[in-house]
């Protein structure tokens, strides 16, 4: 069942315990373990479960430096529509950052052969808030930030930077409908 679906006061702890059990998205246990860190006297055994299962779904991903601080541990994406897609970005923050950075910078890098499905552009970029700014991310701390977005079923070679933050035009490999 997906994580947004899950009603958390209906869930007996026995029940959430099986849910975490049977999870294989990483972005899904890290959806529901920030629903279940928000309510009132959440268990801090179930919260460790949840990390546990986080770590162990990491295992599956590769690990790329945005900056000082920050990690990208996983990205991922669903197709939810023709021609729409919910990209999903886990950043892992290792420690505080300093400055201003309100945005996550996402560019989908398109082989010359496929420009011409985006006017003749190299890239299709998307821009993200970051509520109250990355600096308010707290060390030790894994945030996911998910964006709908519109592309053609074309090959894109995907790029992500936090504004003001981190600037790269290197590719991660992850790869849109190829």
């Amino acid at each position: 069942m997906p994580a947004e679906a899950v009603e958390l006061s209906t869930l007996s702890p026995k029940k959430l315990d099986a849910w975490i059990a049977a999870a294989d998205d990483v972005f899904e246990v890290v959806t529901l373990r920030d629903r279940y860190a928000a309510v009132d006297d959440p268990s801090s055994a179930t919260l460790k479960d949840f990390d546990r299962k986080r770590d162990r779904l990491l295992r599956n991903y590769e690990t790329h430096f945005i900056g000082d601080g920050v990690d990208l541990v996983a990205m991922g994406y669903d197709r939810i529509g023709e021609g729409t897609y919910r990209l999903s970005v886990l950043f892992h923050v290792k420690k505080q950052l300093k400055g201003e950075h309100k945005q996550v910078v996402l560019r989908g890098f398109v082989d010359e052969q496929h420009r011409k499905f985006i006017d003749g552009k190299p890239y299709l970029i998307w821009l993200e808030s970051i509520p109250g700014g990355a600096e308010s991310w707290e060390p030790g701390s894994y945030k996911l930030i998910q964006r709908e977005v519109k592309a053609p079923p074309i090959p894109l070679e995907m790029c992500v930077d936090i504004s003001g933050y981190s600037k790269g035009d290197d590719p991660i490999g992850w790869v849109v409908d190829p």
